[in-house]
């Protein structure tokens, strides 16, 4: 088993771990149900990665775990509890094979929608430093989802999320979802040289919305408040992403693709595929 180099991995934190600063996707759907939701999410690996071609295992994936459960009339608490498990064979390296497993950072956190403007949502949260030591698994989990939830998977980070969200759907079920917010991230680790930093995130998502089948896409990205020799000409990070579910009844299963549309992204993964299964209580 090869271990990825500890450069490397802190290549990965430095340019990519400021994220969007909620537990879920900005295509989620903007409603207030009790639900459980799986997701998993695979990234297609570039070769520029390692210099090498890649062969990946099919369980080389980041797993979400997320439960919504709405309380008083106005909020809905929110959990999430990620794991990443790594499996990549380097094909021009003889018996080169990255393995690693890592629970992720879990999310505690509450939307609140405010009553006199119901386009509106807010969005609070924290994300615990339960994440391993750096590991091939940490690093997997990161690039899985790059912008979204990279910061999943940072060990020795304590962030605070807020956001704000715009939801505007018409009677054709044609909608639109903006939002913008600031996270803050907290070094728990003296040893690391991540942290305090300070991010902003934004993105904006159309969708159609039918009894059977709904369709959400758009572009989301994060821009980095601080500015160093090791950023500089990378403050900012977008992706473009699309989500499809199905389903009239209480289970809904779905599909999602994220593009990365930055050059040094693209340098890591081609694209990332995610199956989502949503539960109704």
């Amino acid at each position: 088993m090869v271990r990825l180099p500890s450069v490397i991995i802190l290549i990965f934190l430095l340019l990519h771990h400021p994220s969007i600063c909620s537990a879920q996707s900005i295509y989620t759907d903007f409603e207030r149900d009790k639900r459980l939701n799986l997701e998993i999410v695979k990234p297609a690996i570039s070769s520029n990665l390692y210099n090498s071609a890649v062969n990946s295992s099919f369980l080389n994936s980041s797993i979400f775990f997320t439960t919504h459960i709405p309380f008083w009339e106005k909020y809905l608490f929110i959990a999430e509890l990620p794991f990443a498990y790594a499996n990549v064979d380097l094909a021009d390296f003889r018996s080169a094979n990255i393995k690693g497993t890592t629970i992720g950072n879990l999310y505690l956190g509450f939307q609140s929608y405010l009553e006199d403007t119901p386009a509106l949502m807010t969005e609070f949260g924290i994300r615990l430093p339960l994440a391993a030591k750096e590991n091939n698994g940490t690093v997997i989990g990161e690039i899985s989802d790059l912008i979204e939830r990279a910061e999943a998977f940072t060990p020795g980070i304590l962030s605070v999320h807020g956001m704000l969200n715009y939801f505007r759907k018409n009677s054709s079920g044609y909608s639109l979802r903006a939002r913008l917010g600031p996270i803050f991230w907290f070094n728990t680790n003296e040893n690391s040289s991540l942290g305090p930093d300070v991010f902003f995130v934004y993105g904006v998502a159309f969708g159609m919305d039918q009894e059977i089948v709904r369709v959400k896409g758009g572009v989301n990205g994060r821009l980095s408040t601080i500015q160093n020799s090791l950023n500089s000409g990378k403050r900012f990070f977008h992706q473009f992403g699309i989500h499809i579910d199905f389903g009239a009844a209480k289970v809904k299963p779905g599909f999602s693709l994220r593009v990365p549309l930055n050059r040094n992204y693209e340098n890591i993964i081609d694209y990332s595929f995610g199956f989502n299964l949503s539960y109704l209580m």
